[in-house]
């Protein structure tokens, strides 16, 4: 029985959701891809697995579906991804980064952000629009923490959007 990514053991259902994967990275990829955007259907388990595949980008589009469609019980895994995660895979990082922070709360964010000193000015940059975002008295202890562990490098990148004016009308008003 094939199993969906290498190492990984085979169990019931699985020939089925590997099947639907595909065997290269590339189809792994954008079965993952098809699966964030709604278009199949793929247990969160099989996506958990994904978090460990060997293709970095099959990874990263894990956590891209997970941020959209996981569950909490989702935030282990993929906390144990990002911490098992190389400096140099940055954009697997950003998408675990962006998967945790859609998916946990500042509290669940707490303890990751402990380790922000090490992190990336743009990692912790997005860890910190997030929590920018989130007005909740938790969000802005949890921003402290992040300040705390960067040694304040998180700077602010949220500029105020100017509100669009209605457009006028070509139309001519019938009296």
């Amino acid at each position: 029985m094939p199993t969906p990514f290498p190492g990984q053991p085979a169990g019931p259902g699985t020939a089925a959701s590997s099947a639907a994967l595909g065997s290269t990275a590339a189809e792994r990829e954008a079965a993952l891809i098809a699966a964030a955007e709604g278009r199949l259907r793929v247990p969160i388990r099989l996506l958990h697995r994904a978090l460990a595949d060997p293709a970095p980008r099959v990874r990263a589009a894990a956590a891209f579906c997970l941020g959209k469609c996981g569950t909490r019980a989702s935030w282990a895994h993929l906390q144990r991804a990002f911490c098992a995660s190389a400096r140099a895979e940055r954009t697997l990082r950003r998408q675990l980064l962006v998967a945790l922070c859609d998916l946990g709360s500042p509290a669940t964010l707490q303890p990751l952000l402990a380790g922000a000193g090490s992190w990336s000015a743009a990692e912790r940059q997005l860890v910190g629009d997030c929590l920018r975002a989130d007005r909740r008295a938790v969000a802005q202890r949890a921003l402290a923490t992040l300040m705390a562990a960067a040694d304040g490098q998180v700077g602010a990148r949220h500029v105020a959007a100017p509100v669009p004016r209605p457009r006028p009308s070509n139309r001519r008003r019938s009296a």
